[in-house]
């Protein structure tokens, strides 16, 4: 798989719960808000980026496109829904908008465990898979679309009905030494911690 087969998605349409009312995409880390550095390593990595969130506004500043959920529901699933949806490439990859240490190279890494015919092919650890970050082929979309329908809203749940490849995380760390592309910002002792 080519980087131009790929498009990048940040998925931020989450209401940031956890955060004492502030979007967690927006921010800081290093004096960059989240979804910048998200942006950047997404555009290191894959032929296109743009945004799937529901405040399109508030992603006005990284000059990318912002598509809205066609299905809003306010979940990962939907946002994912809305990557497959709007996404030209054959694949796309999806990443959250609340992982300020995502690496253009582990990104890299996991397109190129991507074959035509994987429909999913996602990140695993000692604690399960990590489904928002990880590639989706548009095969995906009717099966997506059928779960949003249905209100059954787990990202992985339409795992069992497509081809799924798991890469363990040992073969990703030659890309991301402390696999700190996973570390996501939930709460403020989160923020501060980063």
């Amino acid at each position: 798989m080519k980087p131009e087969d790929v498009t990048g998605v940040i998925l931020a349409g989450g209401a940031s719960s956890r955060m004492e009312g502030v979007n967690k995409a927006l921010a800081a880390v290093g004096g960059r808000p989240i979804a910048a550095r998200v942006a950047e390593a997404l555009s290191e990595a894959c032929g296109e980026v743009f945004v799937a969130a529901n405040d399109v506004a508030a992603f006005l500043f990284l000059d990318l496109a912002v598509f809205s959920d066609p299905v809003p529901a306010a979940c990962s699933l939907s946002g994912l829904h809305t990557a497959l949806f709007y996404a030209k490439t054959p694949h796309v990859f999806v990443a959250p908008c609340d992982v300020p240490f995502l690496r253009p190279e582990l990104i890299r890494s996991l397109i190129a465990e991507t074959r035509e015919t994987d429909d999913v092919v996602v990140p695993e650890n000692a604690l399960g898979l990590e489904p928002l970050c990880a590639v989706y082929s548009r095969r995906c979309l009717p099966a997506v679309t059928e779960r949003l329908r249905a209100g059954r809203f787990k990202l992985s749940g339409f795992f069992g009905g497509v081809k799924v490849k798991k890469v363990p995380v040992a073969r990703l760390v030659d890309a991301d030494p402390g696999l700190v592309s996973f570390m996501n910002v939930n709460t403020p002792e989160d923020l501060d911690r980063v």
